[in-house]
C-alpha cells in the first residue's frame, strides 16, 4: 500500500494582489472624487480632490479597487445636474462661479486631468461597465445598450447610499454631512458582502502573516487540550512481558485512578503466551500497589476493561483472532480507534506492524502505532525500519516511545529556558564554560547480560535519552509548543552536532566488586569472555552553531556505578570581577538540573561567609525541589499523549535520524573486530574507570564546588546537595577551598 504523506508543516498560500473589491466599496470609494472646503466667507463648496488626495492614489493605473479621478468627474457632473437647484439654494450668488467646476474639475499639475474619457485605461472601462453588479457577475446585453441618461438619473441614487457608510469610515475628513432621510438599505447589502473580504486575502508568501497564524493555531491548541476519543481500544503487543508488567499496566492504572481515561475505553493484551483471563488479570494486579481501599475498589474496574488474546498459532492465524476481538468490541460504534503498543523485540517488529496493518487497521476511526525503543542499531538501521513503517503508517500515525521525554522536570527544561529571562539572556557561549549531562546507574546488567551485550551503553541511554535531553537544552526557541514546532527545533540543533570521535571519549567495563559481592560483566550468562562492551561510556560533543561553538557538552552514562543519577550540570564561566576578592578564589556558578532521584533544581552563587573577623567568600545553593508533590510517572504522560494524539512528546523521524548521525560513527568504531579497543576496568560501585577525573578536567576552564564529575580519590558525584534534596528554597554553605 503505498504510504501517505501529510502536508510539509508551513505550507503557504498564494496572497491575492489584485486588490478586488466588492461593487458596493466601489461605488462608496467615488465620493473621494470630490472635498467639501470652507470659502473665505465661511461657505461650504465642493471642490475636486488634489493630487495628494486619498481618492487620488488610489485611483492611479494598477488598482481597480477605485475608480481613476476622470470617471469621478462623468459621475458628478450627472450627479451635479440631478442636485443643482440644492446646491444653489445652499450657496451664495458671489460663490457660484467657484461652485461649478464642471468643465474643470482637475487641477492642471494632476495626471488624470491630461487623459481624455476616451483614453481612459482598461481596467477604469470594466469598472464602469461592472458598476452596480455583483461582483464576477457578467454584463448583459441590456447594460451594454442603456443610455446615459439613464445612468446619470441612477447617480444620485447611489450618492444617497454613500453617506451610509461614510458617517463610520470617513468621519472627520470634510465631507457633507450624513442625509438623515438617506435609505438603510445599502449597509445591509454592504453587510452580506463583508465575508467575501478575508477570502481575497488567504495566507500566503508574507513571512510575518504566515507566523501570525501559526501562533494563533498553536495558542487554540494550547487553550483547547486534546482529548481522548471515544471507542478507543489500546491493543498491548508483548502483554506478558517485563515492560508491560513494570511499567504499561501500573501507568493505566494510574490513569484510572485520577478518572482519565473514557468509560468505554478498553485495553486488549496479546502476546504468543497460552493464558486464561484470570491468569492474565493476575500479571495486571500483581505489579499495582494498592495504597487505599478505594484503590482496590478502582482496581476492579479497571480489570473490567482488560481482556486477552493469545497469538500462539502465530501468523495470519493470530492477527485474525485479534482482528475479531477489536470487532466484537467495536459492536454497534460508529468509530472504532485503535492504539498498538510494541512492547516487542526488536527482531520480530517489522513483521508484526505489518500483520497489524494487513488485518487489524481501522477503516472507520484512528490507527496509531507506539514504538519502544531501541529504534534501530545504527543509522542505516534505523532508516531500513523507517522505510518498512512508510508503506503502512503515516508520520502522525507513528509514536515513537522515549520515557524521559515524559518525566516531569525534562519537560521543565523549556519553561526553565523560555519562561525566566534571567537563564534565557545567559543560555549561550558567552557565559557558559560547559554542560554536563550524566545518566548513571548503581545497577549492573543482571540478568539482562545477552542483552546488553548486544547494545551497550551508548545505544542504550546516550543515543536517546541523553541526546533528547541535550537537544532539550540547547535548541532554539521554538513558535509554540506544538508537536510540529518542538520536533523542528530539535531536529535543526542535533543537525550542527558534530559526530562523537573515539579520541573524544572513555570506554570501559565494570569488573567485580571491591568485596568480591558484585558480579563483574563478563561473569553474567551469555556473555563470552572476550566481550567488549561497553557499560560505561564518557564523551564529549560540540554543537557547531552561533549560540554554542566552542562549548564542550560532557556526556556520561554507565551501569554498575556509586550511585544511580540522571543530572545536568551547567557550569558558568569564572566572574569577570574575581580580582577584587583577595582573601579566597571564587566558585564558578553552577546550575545543577537533577532529573532522579529526588528532582529539583539547584543554582550556586557566591556568598560572604558571616563572620566578624574575616571575609571569605562562600558557594551557597538556592534550592527548588519538588518535596511534597506527586508527579505522574513518564509512562502515565506518554500514553495518555498517545491516547490523545499529542506528538509533542514523541521522537519524530528527523529528529531520530539525526541522533544516529552523532553516534554511529563511533558505533561502528567500537563495533569493528579489527580495531585495537579494549574497555578500561573499573570496581562495580566505583566512580569509573581510572583516569576519568582527568579527562573532564581537560575540558573546563574551572570548576565549580560540587562539580566533580568522577575522580580517582573516590566520593559522590553529587554529594554537595545530598543534605539539601528535599528542602524547598533552602541555603547551605559551605567553605570553598583556596
Amino acid at each position: 500500500m503505498a504510504s501517505e504523506k501529510t502536508p510539509e508543516v508551513g505550507d503557504k498560500a498564494s496572497w491575492n494582489w489584485n486588490g478586488s473589491t466588492p461593487s458596493g466599496e466601489v461605488a462608496e470609494k467615488k465620493a473621494e472624487g470630490e472635498v467639501s472646503v470652507q470659502s473665505k466667507r465661511g461657505n461650504t463648496i465642493k471642490k475636486s480632490a488634489q493630487p495628494n488626495d486619498p481618492a487620488i492614489h488610489l485611483a492611479r493605473p494598477g488598482n481597480d479597487v477605485v475608480k481613476n479621478q476622470s470617471e469621478l468627474n462623468v459621475e458628478e457632473k450627472a450627479s451635479g445636474d440631478a442636485n443643482g437647484t440644492k446646491e444653489q439654494e445652499d450657496s451664495p450668488a458671489e460663490e457660484e462661479p467657484e461652485a461649478t467646476p464642471a468643465k474643470t474639475k482637475l487641477p492642471a499639475k494632476s495626471p488624470a486631468n491630461k487623459r481624455k474619457a476616451t483614453e481612459e485605461p482598461e481596467q477604469v472601462k470594466e469598472a464602469k461597465k461592472s458598476r452596480g453588479r455583483p461582483k464576477g457577475a457578467a454584463a448583459t446585453p441590456k447594460e451594454k445598450k442603456e443610455p446615459k441618461e439613464k445612468k446619470e438619473k441612477a447617480a444620485p441614487k447611489e450618492k444617497k447610499e454613500k453617506p451610509a457608510k461614510a458617517e463610520g469610515e470617513k468621519k472627520g475628513r470634510g465631507r457633507p454631512a450624513k442625509d438623515p432621510s438617506a435609505p438603510k438599505a445599502a449597509p445591509k447589502a454592504k453587510k452580506e458582502k463583508k465575508p467575501e473580504k478575508p477570502a481575497a486575502k488567504p495566507m500566503g508568501t508574507d513571512e510575518s502573516g504566515l507566523r501570525r497564524a501559526s501562533t494563533s493555531q498553536s495558542r487554540d491548541r494550547m487553550s483547547a487540550p486534546l482529548e481522548i476519543q471515544e471507542n478507543t481500544i489500546l491493543v498491548i503487543l508483548g502483554a506478558s512481558g517485563d515492560l508491560a508488567k513494570k511499567k504499561l499496566f501500573p501507568a493505566l492504572f494510574g490513569l484510572e485512578r485520577r478518572c482519565l481515561l473514557p468509560t468505554d475505553f478498553k485495553i486488549v493484551g496479546f502476546a504468543p503466551d497460552e493464558m486464561t483471563h484470570d491468569n492474565f488479570l493476575s500479571i495486571i494486579r500483581s505489579p499495582i500497589n494498592l495504597e487505599s481501599p478505594r484503590f482496590a475498589e478502582q482496581l476492579e474496574q479497571f480489570c473490567q476493561r482488560c481482556s486477552y488474546v493469545s497469538g500462539h498459532e502465530g501468523g495470519e492465524k493470530s492477527f485474525r483472532a485479534l482482528r475479531r476481538r477489536l470487532e466484537q468490541l467495536g459492536t454497534g460504534k460508529k468509530e472504532q480507534n485503535r492504539l498498538f503498543y510494541m512492547a516487542l523485540p526488536p527482531s520480530i517488529f517489522t513483521g508484526m506492524q505489518e500483520g497489524l496493518r494487513k488485518h487489524c487497521y481501522s477503516e472507520r476511526g484512528a490507527s496509531r502505532i507506539i514504538i519502544e525503543k531501541p529504534f534501530g542499531h545504527d543509522l542505516e538501521s534505523s532508516r531500513e525500519l523507517q522505510r518498512a513503517l512508510d508503506p503502512n503508517w503515516r508520520e502522525d500515525e507513528i509514536f515513537r516511545v522515549d520515557h524521559y521525554l515524559g518525566k516531569e522536570v525534562v519537560n521543565n527544561l523549556l519553561v526553565l529556558r523560555f519562561g525566566n529571562e534571567i537563564f534565557g539572556a545567559i543560555w549561550n557561549a558567552r557565559h557558559i564554560d560547559n554542560i554536563e549531562i550524566s545518566i548513571t546507574e548503581s545497577g549492573g546488567a543482571e540478568g539482562r547480560g545477552s542483552y546488553f551485550n548486544g547494545v551497550g551503553a551508548i545505544r542504550d541511554v546516550m543515543q536517546n535519552h541523553l541526546t533528547q535531553i541535550l537537544a532539550l537544552l540547547t535548541m532554539e526557541r521554538p513558535r509554540s509548543f506544538s508537536a510540529e514546532d518542538l520536533c523542528a527545533e530539535k531536529a535543526r540543533v542535533l543537525d550542527w552536532m558534530l559526530p562523537i570521535e573515539y579520541v573524544n571519549t572513555i570506554i570501559g567495563q565494570y569488573e567485580k566488586s571491591e568485596d568480591g559481592e558484585k558480579p563483574a560483566f563478563k561473569d553474567e550468562e551469555d556473555v563470552p569472555n572476550d566481550s567488549r562492551c561497553a557499560t560505561f561510556c564518557a564523551a564529549v560533543g560540540h554543537i557547531e552553531n552561533e549560540r554554542w561553538a566552542g562549548i564542550p557538552f560532557l556526556l556520561k552514562a554507565g551501569k554498575a556505578l556509586n550511585e544511580s543519577l540522571t543530572e545536568i550540570k551547567i557550569h558558568f564561566k569564572p566572574s569577570t570581577n574575581a580580582a577584587i576578592f583577595t582573601t579566597n578564589p571564587l566558585a564558578s556558578n553552577t546550575m545543577t538540573i537533577r532529573v532522579q532521584p529526588s528532582e529539583g533544581v539547584f543554582l550556586s552563587i557566591n556568598t560572604f561567609v558571616p563572620s566578624l573577623t574575616t571575609q571569605k567568600t562562600s558557594a551557597m545553593d538556592l534550592d527548588l525541589t519538588y518535596h511534597g508533590r506527586e508527579i505522574p510517572e513518564a509512562y502515565e504522560v506518554l500514553l495518555l499523549d498517545a491516547l490523545k494524539g499529542d506528538k509533542a512528546r514523541s521522537v519524530r523521524g528527523d529528529e531520530l535520524d539525526a541522533s544516529w548521525k552523532i553516534w554511529t560513527p563511533l558505533l561502528h568504531f567500537l563495533d569493528d573486530e579489527n580495531a585495537e579497543v579494549r574497555p578500561r576496568e573499573y570496581a562495580y560501585g566505583s566512580n569509573g574507570p581510572e583516569g576519568l577525573g582527568e579527562f573532564i578536567a581537560s575540558y573546563q576552564s574551572r570548576k565549580s564546588k560540587g562539580s566533580e564529575w568522577g575522580s580517582d580519590t573516590g566520593g559522590s558525584f553529587r554529594a554537595d546537595n545530598s543534605q539539601t534534596a528535599n528542602s524547598s528554597l533552602t541555603t547551605n554553605t559551605k567553605d570553598v577551598p583556596p
